[in-house]
């Protein structure tokens, strides 16, 4: 038996480290530490998607820790897992031989990994949209609904394409990381509205995921400006 959710984690990841080896021989630059660099930062990335999705969805976290199914089973969140994988590429950039300027080869991959993700999600019946009578809908858990994660998995294969033809056309920069936080961060604002699935963590009248995507609209801002400013 072959489960559709770690299928699509398996195909994101092989097709996110094999646009990235793309990316970075394009930019000339020395690829023989950086599959070492991509096997930590995916290990960091599922323990930061993993360990946030319990911090903000589990009303009992060390149980669920305990568990071998819940380590080997669903139950992510991507701003935890975008997290994790930040901080150990910027721990082992330098190491790798990663210029921080060229830190913009890995957005395209990013966003085509995550866009794969979003249908295992579909596949799995998780992150489920509210109900819905428009003709795109779809029948999960008892009721036609929004098919939110194809919905996120279109925009995200749309910022993938923008991202890898600019760098394919050597238009691309570490703008670009920012452009990329604020397009993000304002889908998925947007996109959480449709959401339907109760574990994702409510503060005040927004989910967390739409507080985390408000920081990254404003960061996005902020970081386009000042280098655009001094450019």
């Amino acid at each position: 038996m072959i489960y559709s959710y770690p299928l699509a984690i398996g195909i994101a990841l092989g097709i996110g480290h094999k646009l990235s080896q793309f990316n970075i021989q394009r930019y000339s630059l020395n690829t023989h530490r950086f599959n070492f660099l991509f096997f930590i930062t995916m290990i960091f990335s599922w323990l930061g998607a993993k360990l946030f999705f319990v911090a903000v969805s589990s009303p009992d976290p060390l149980s669920l820790i305990g568990e071998s199914y819940f380590w080997l089973g669903g139950g992510f969140v991507f701003y935890g897992g975008l997290l994790g994988g930040l901080i150990s590429y910027f721990l082992l950039r330098k190491w790798a031989q990663i210029p921080l300027n060229k830190t913009f080869l890995f957005i395209g991959p990013l966003a085509i990994g995550h866009s794969i993700g979003r249908l295992g999600c579909l596949l799995a019946g998780c992150c489920y949209g509210k109900i819905c009578e428009f003709p795109i809908k779809i029948f999960l858990h008892g009721h036609y609904r929004h098919p939110v994660q194809l919905y996120e998995s279109c925009y995200l294969a749309i910022l993938a394409f923008l991202f890898q033809y600019r760098l394919i056309k050597k238009y691309a920069s570490n703008r670009d990381i920012f452009l990329y936080l604020f397009l993000y961060g304002a889908g998925r604002f947007l996109l959480e509205f449709l959401r339907g699935d109760d574990l994702r963590g409510i503060w005040s009248s927004f989910s967390t995921s739409q507080w985390i995507s408000i920081v990254l609209i404003i960061v996005g801002l902020i970081g386009t400006a000042r280098i655009k400013k001094s450019s």
